[in-house]
């Protein structure tokens, strides 16, 4: 073949016909020389127009590293160019700038979408909430999202590089091997497994897996692993909770029942058919109204049409069983919603037939004495309040007797307290045969009586009066011994001598004094001129120095369990030598220590007295036991009580649960206050117990709001078992009460073997008194609290 020579034409022919732009320009005066048709098309100018502007004006930003560079278009539209410039002399001996522009926009295209896919693919690899993870033909982690965090434990870099198995429990890694072949076999599959993780939780996973293929070839794993624990937890709950449905009204003590909207029986359990009588199959589809009692239908209707109004509530009525048991329920309805519609009543049923009686027996108990059956002192504040009202409004005179009985000490110790119950039951009996419809008797508590004439002016006051001087003066046959015992007698008018139930109270005890000053066996109307006698000022000026000169201290009693084998607690009990009085009586120290307000200040040393030697004998590796200690009433609503105890408590470095703080049932007369003073009590967890229990002063509904912890049974029943049928039915019936009230029972005055039987006999916990030691100093209880066993 010939060579080819090239022309001039030639070359231009090829310039301008080349896909790229081509550009000659002289750098030096920064002007072009010649450009091809290609750039004209690119940029939409002509070639005069393109030869007149300059380079600078159609040049964007340009990339060194990617020699990459805008160029702007004619309508000032970009274009990205990938450039190539170069020098190059021509025949004229001038060098110029030689440069080659190719069009990338597709390519800028392409990048972009890739780009966006790749951000958009990592945006639902990184945030979405599942797990998405590949594995290797290996089983090995190469990729996971940073949701497996959560569920794993770990970190994503930790997991990365590991065995897949490494997570699972061996049942679950077992079991899924064989999806793992189906996968690299091209198979889609889902399944579920367990993941562990590193705080040893079990993950029930949801997984989907993919074959990974790159080039038409397998090469691993991707997958998306969903956490169902929370969904099978709620399966599992919901499974729990029908299963706790069914025990609840299969197996519930109360009967529980439904009725549809007509109020008939739809369902019932067997507890329902005990009660009613009848069997099941009996009942679905009839009205529960026949079976309650004909006073109450009205009543029940007007109670189950508010339950169909949305309202659930409780109350109280009447049934007859088919057995003609006449029964108290207590009444539960709850609106059954389906759907935000009430289609029909929840009915739960509690038989409190017995509870009512023990509670009518318990009421009767907080009006009434146990020894004389009187109305007693709560009974006697709440009546005269009434009176007092009554004769404000009408305008009339009343009057109050207080009674003090002569001589009953001497029968108490010389008698014994026997004989001096027996007294005071004849006295009670003879004292309200005499009275008869003129008033009412109370017994205010020892051996004193008050007697509330209502409405009653001075003649007829003084009527009443000599009647009771005559009768009570009659002797009494104590069990073959002939006593003769009077009773001095106080009397305050309203409103003559005052208009408050204290001033009334006040005068009318100065008045009695008075009537045992002259002599005793004589009544006497309250004066002015005579004032209650302060035999006791010696002994309450002794007593304002007796803390100071360090003159109380304190002995303790034992507290034993059940079993008689164990001390588990003793009571810290107060004593008083004075140099000159000699050891002074509490039954004398104490009332006038909480007349005066001493009683706070003592109440102090007492306690802290005792919560520092019970700590003492812990350090000393004795047992650990409970120590009581009495609070007064004048302590309880002391306003620091709280305060105080939780600083002694600190003080002498005591825990809290080693103190039981002992209080009496006439605290409850301010019921709403004492709930709230024992609340916060028991919040720095110290225990409390019920003193001297069933001595009358409080009522059932009380009791069961307090927050209490153990009930100790009066001495004065305890004293009388096997001899009076009555102090027997209170004491079982107060420790069958701690028993349904989750309390200890402790009883006090424990002092023969047969007195123990009986109390063990009938469930009492813990027993108290002479027959299992005397309260004793410190020194001498120690080996006994140590040995934790009941010396003679």
């Amino acid at each position: 073949m010939d060579k080819f020579t090239w022309t001039r034409e030639d070359l231009i022919k090829i310039i301008h016909s080349t896909d790229n732009g081509i550009f000659l320009s002289d750098p030096e005066h920064d002007r072009f020389i010649d450009i091809n048709s290609t750039v004209l098309s690119k940029l939409g100018y002509t070639k005069d127009e393109f030869m007149t502007i300059l380079p600078s004006e159609f040049l964007g930003p340009f990339s060194a590293e990617k020699k990459e560079e805008i160029h702007y278009t004619k309508y000032g539209y970009e274009l990205p160019a990938e450039v190539r410039s170069h020098p190059i002399t021509l025949s004229d001996g001038h060098t110029y700038m030689l440069t080659v522009a190719s069009d990338i926009t597709k390519s800028k295209d392409i990048e972009y979408k890739f780009k966006r896919t790749n951000e958009e693919f990592q945006s639902l690899f990184l945030y979405h909430p599942d797990i998405i993870f590949t594995i290797d033909m290996n089983g090995i982690y190469k990729t996971i999202n940073p949701a497996a965090e959560e569920v794993f434990g770990y970190t994503t870099e930790e997991i990365t590089g590991t065995p897949y198995l490494d997570y699972l429990t061996p049942e679950a890694g077992k079991n899924t091997i064989p999806y793992f072949y189906k996968v690299m076999r091209g198979e889609t599959v889902r399944f579920e497994t367990i993941i562990v993780s590193r705080d040893n939780r079990h993950h029930i996973m949801d997984v989907t897996a993919v074959p990974l293929v790159l080039d038409d070839k397998i090469t691993g794993v991707i997958g998306i692993a969903r956490d169902r624990t929370d969904k099978r937890e709620t399966e599992k709950r919901l499974h729990e909770s029908e299963q706790r449905y069914r025990a609840l009204f299969d197996y519930n003590i109360d009967a529980v029942m439904t009725f549809d909207t007509n109020g008939k029986f739809t369902h019932v359990n067997s507890r329902t058919e005990e009660i009613t009588g009848a069997a099941s199959e009996d009942l679905v589809g009839r009205s529960f109204l026949p079976f309650v009692v004909p006073e109450q239908r009205e009543e029940t209707m007007r109670q189950f049409t508010i339950s169909l109004d949305g309202a659930p509530h409780q109350y109280e009525t009447t049934i007859h069983s088919m057995m003609g048991e006449r029964l108290d329920i207590h009444i539960t309805l709850i609106p059954i919603y389906v759907d935000e519609e009430i289609t029909g009543i929840h009915c739960i049923g509690k038989d409190i037939t017995e509870w009512k009686r023990v509670q009518t027996r318990m009421n009767h108990l907080a009006y009434h004495d146990t020894l004389t059956g009187l109305p007693n002192q709560r009974h006697f504040t709440e009546s005269i309040a009434e009176v007092l009202q009554e004769a404000e409004e009408h305008d009339e005179e009343f009057s109050i007797f207080f009674l003090d009985v002569d001589r009953f000490k001497f029968i108490n110790d010389y008698l014994g307290h026997h004989m001096g119950d027996t007294l005071l039951q004849m006295m009670a009996t003879r004292l309200e045969i005499t009275l008869g419809h003129r008033g009412t008797l109370f017994r205010y508590g020892g051996d004193e009586f008050i007697i509330l004439a209502h409405p009653s002016d001075e003649e007829k006051t003084k009527e009443i009066a000599e009647d009771l001087i005559k009768e009570t003066a009659k002797t009494y046959d104590l069990k073959g011994f002939e006593s003769v015992s009077t009773v001095s007698v106080g009397i305050s008018m309203y409103p003559a001598h005052g208009t408050s139930t204290e001033t009334l109270i006040r005068r009318a005890d100065n008045a009695m004094y008075h009537a045992k000053n002259s002599g005793k066996n004589n009544y006497q109307f309250y004066s002015p001129k005579v004032q209650k006698p302060s035999a006791s000022l010696k002994t309450e000026s002794f007593l304002y120095k007796a803390l100071k000169k360090e003159e109380f201290h304190l002995v303790y009693q034992p507290q034993v369990a059940g079993n008689e084998e164990e001390v588990i607690g003793i009571e810290a009990l107060l004593r008083w030598n004075n140099e000159e009085l000699g050891t002074v009586s509490p039954g004398e120290f104490i009332p006038i220590a909480e007349e005066t307000g001493l009683i706070v200040p003592i109440g102090e040393w007492v306690l802290e007295e005792a919560c520092r030697q019970n700590k003492a004998w812990q350090d000393q590796g004795f047992p650990p036991l409970t120590v009581s200690v009495n609070l007064s009433m004048r302590q309880f609503y002391h306003t620091n009580l709280v305060s105080t105890i939780a600083e002694i408590l600190y003080k002498t470095g005591l825990s809290a649960r080693w103190l039981e703080l002992e209080i009496t049932e006439s605290m409850a007369i301010h019921a709403d206050e004492a709930v709230a003073i024992l609340k916060d009590l028991k919040d720095i967890g110290v225990k409390i117990a019920i003193d001297d229990f069933g001595t009358g002063y409080s009522s059932l509904s009380y009791l069961k709001k307090f927050s209490i912890d153990q009930l100790k049974i009066d001495q004065s029943f305890v004293r009388d078992i096997n001899s009076d049928s009555d102090d027997n039915d209170i004491i079982t019936t107060i420790i069958s009460l701690g028993h349904n009230l989750g309390l200890e029972v402790i009883a006090e005055g424990v002092e023969t073997k047969e007195q123990l039987e009986f109390l063990k006999k009938h469930g009492c916990h813990k027993y108290q008194g002479y027959y299992f030691g005397k309260p004793a100093e410190a020194e001498i209880i120690s080996p006994m609290i140590r040995k934790q066993e009941i010396y003679e």
